[in-house]
């Protein structure tokens, strides 16, 4: 049994670049690194009011 070898290689379900900078850009893609200061800093509590008026 022998598979053709451009068809094996072709057929991959995680495109990785075969560059040191393509798997560091990829990486970043698949998993991005969340900001913990940039959500906290411009959260505040919805009043009741707020609520009351937004709701309906």
């Amino acid at each position: 049994m022998s598979y053709p070898i451009a068809g094996s290689v072709a057929v991959r379900s995680n495109p990785v670049p075969r560059s040191r900078m393509g798997r560091i850009a990829w990486s970043w893609f698949r998993h991005p690194v969340k900001s913990h200061e940039f959500p906290a800093k411009h959260e505040r509590l919805v009043t009741a009011e707020e609520l009351l008026r937004f709701a309906m």
